[in-house]
């Protein structure tokens, strides 16, 4: 089993006080063997990934909730044994990407990798499905005459790209990626939920020992949006429609559109 978090917000020092808003929806994960996380710092993304000793509960929300940053992208594993070049997200540029449910596995990963431009090709770590479906996608981009690089492509292509990718797929999967400033996503199965919140109310600062309450604070100009993998949704929670991609930024859905 694979669960998914993507955060973005518009204020990086906020991160924790958005997602005690996004809390119901975030559900903890028992039995968790494999954490990953990404995340945008001064406009660099960051990956962490890291195997679990041993099964652990995890909550990406309370993992992420520590970050100073404007967006990050988190993954849980229960799979045994997973090499850590296989851990997601995966990153490239100011991309992060991770995927849940059954992604597929290529017919022929040598023809997979031929048809990548080398400097994509240089990129591709590991041996798993989902990274290689990332990569398709990017070429997929790169087809449209998009800078793949630039980082602000117009969210339609991101889109098409992102449709012409799952497009491919018999089995019910979510793939979800960030550039920091939108949150894209599809769906051909999986349960994936998005929420956005439109100013919060947090703590000026962190409790300095047991039992001191810090002063609660309004930020009306904070807006954030996370989409999750989800069993049940919650109040205030969208979801994404099997065969359905979205496009998202901190205020809000952008446009959706059919695979």
């Amino acid at each position: 089993m694979t669960e998914v978090l993507a955060y973005i917000g518009a204020d990086p020092n906020l991160v924790a006080g958005a997602l005690h808003r996004f809390a119901d929806g975030i559900k903890d994960v028992e039995g968790a063997r494999a954490c990953g996380l990404g995340f945008e710092q001064e406009s660099r993304m960051l990956v962490r990934k890291r195997p679990l000793a041993r099964p652990e509960t995890v909550n990406l929300a309370r993992q992420g909730s520590d970050l100073r940053t404007r967006a990050f992208v988190g993954h849980l594993s229960t799979a045994r044994g997973t090499a850590p070049d296989n851990l997601q997200p995966f990153r490239w540029r100011s991309w992060l990407f991770a995927a849940v449910g059954n992604v597929p596995i290529p017919e022929s990963r040598p023809a997979v990798l031929d048809a990548l431009p080398d400097f994509l090709r240089r990129n591709v770590q590991g041996q798993s499905a989902a990274e290689l479906v990332f990569h398709q996608f990017l070429l997929r981009l790169k087809a449209l005459s998009v800078d793949v690089a630039h980082p602000a492509i117009p969210h339609d292509d991101v889109l098409a790209a992102l449709v012409d990718t799952a497009a491919e797929f018999d089995e019910d999967a979510g793939l979800v990626l960030t550039d920091s400033r939108r949150i894209f996503a599809v769906s051909t199965g999986s349960q994936l939920a998005w929420a956005q919140v439109d100013g919060i109310r947090s703590w000026r600062e962190k409790p300095l020992f047991a039992g001191h309450e810090p002063k609660r604070v309004d930020y009306p100009h904070m807006r954030a949006v996370a989409l999750a993998s989800t069993g049940d949704v919650v109040d205030g929670w969208s979801t994404v429609e099997p065969g359905t991609a979205v496009a998202l930024r901190v205020d809000g859905l952008i446009e959706a559109r059919s695979v």
